[in-house]
């Protein structure tokens, strides 16, 4: 409110907004100097991006992003102004939250015949947290409190690796289920596990938000091997079959160590 400006995620990260749908990923978790915060901007750049639509007869097409003059789309900057009554306040030794909905259906016009999108991001900004099925956490491991059965992590946010957005603690319950490494543990018997892992691995939460204190509580747990992780090759998609240990999987993608 009073004209200051604060980067809160400095860090760049290619983004399948498809993969968002039904997801909420944390962002950050940094500090955040206490303040009235009115607005926020968010950039996203589709210089490079990867556009593929159903074409209408069983398949699919790649198109191009073009803007409402039918130029091509690059790099462009998102503002949500937050009404009055809902402005986004930073007190200390408390947690506030800021989520971002941008809305695919009503930001994108599909043109099969031209090849392209009209992409005109539409974008909602709430400070109440977004209630969806899950929540994803992911970073890396910072430490393990077995007593407290909570963890933290430095969040990395998408695929991020290289730069953290700040700590951010994740209970874990009697039920929470655990894999690390391929191998199943639940509850204590999975933090416990978690505890013993060296060098910082990725881990991924998937769970809920408290909206009482803000406090994220983890349902499943990916650790390690069981996690994509910029540190090793990996492939993500659908997997339609299996025989024995090999897998059929559809509409992959696939990232090796050195970013390619």
């Amino acid at each position: 409110a009073n004209g200051t400006v604060v980067q809160t995620l400095p860090a760049t990260s290619r983004i399948d907004f498809m993969q968002l749908v039904d997801l909420s990923e944390v962002l950050s978790a940094g500090q955040i100097p206490v303040g009235d915060y009115v607005s926020a901007t968010l950039g996203v750049d589709f210089t490079n991006s990867d556009i593929v639509v159903d074409d209408g007869n069983g398949g699919t097409m790649q198109v191009s992003p073009v803007d409402a003059n039918n130029q091509a789309l690059g790099a462009t900057q998102l503002t949500v102004q937050l009404d009055n009554r809902n402005h986004l306040k930073i007190k200390r030794k408390s947690i506030s939250h800021l989520a971002f909905d941008l809305n695919l259906a009503a930001s994108n016009t599909v043109d099969l015949g031209a090849g392209t999108v009209t992409v005109s991001p539409f974008i909602v900004a709430t400070v109440q947290p977004v209630q969806r099925s899950q929540v994803r956490a992911r970073g890396r491991l910072n430490s393990v409190d077995t007593t407290a059965s909570t963890y933290t992590i430095d969040v990395r946010p998408f695929h991020e690796d290289s730069t953290s957005t700040g700590q951010m603690v994740i209970k874990t319950t009697d039920t929470t289920r655990f894999e690390i490494n391929g191998m199943v543990f639940n509850g204590a018997d999975g933090l416990s596990q978690l505890s013993m892992l060296t060098n910082n691995p990725i881990t991924i939460a998937f769970g809920s938000i408290d909206p009482g204190d803000g406090s994220f509580t983890a349902q499943r747990v990916l650790a390690a091997t069981s996690a994509e992780d910029l540190r090793m090759d990996y492939m993500s998609g659908t997997v339609l079959s299996r025989s024995d240990n090999t897998l059929t999987v559809a509409g992959t993608s696939f990232e090796q160590r050195d970013g390619d």
